[in-house]
């Protein structure tokens, strides 16, 4: 895994790369319009032989794989918009209804973002 929370500033910040700062298009999302914005997508990758977080091209059976773990599991796996790596989970929200909840994390935090999407927390160890 080589993303999970993001702040909405890191994702502001991805969203402005290649649009308005240099370097390739990373997202689609602005700051606070991303599941990552609340602990709610991950970024899954494969290691090359040196260690270092890669893309493979020929990973289809990788990509059908983790597409498959996520559907299995209520999750919604990226790569059916572009994003193979990504897998987010939100149950009872569309894809794009992450900025719904903005209000709810500045005012309440994420506690009321998990309370509204009736995602429950494991007990207590």
């Amino acid at each position: 895994m080589i993303a999970g929370f993001r702040s909405f500033a890191e994702q502001q910040q991805r969203f402005e790369q290649g649009r308005h700062s240099p370097g390739a298009i990373l997202t689609d999302a602005e700051g606070g319009h991303s599941w990552h914005n609340y602990g709610l997508a991950v970024d899954i990758v494969l290691n090359d032989d040196d260690g270092r977080p890669a893309w493979p091209e020929d990973g289809a059976m990788f990509w059908q794989r983790l597409s498959d773990v996520a559907l299995a599991h209520g999750a919604v796996w990226g790569g059916l918009f572009g994003y193979p790596s990504h897998v987010e989970y939100h149950p009872q929200f569309e894809r794009n209804q992450a900025g719904s909840l903005i209000e709810d994390f500045e005012s309440h935090g994420l506690q009321a973002v998990w309370d509204r999407i009736a995602l429950e927390l494991p007990p207590e160890v």
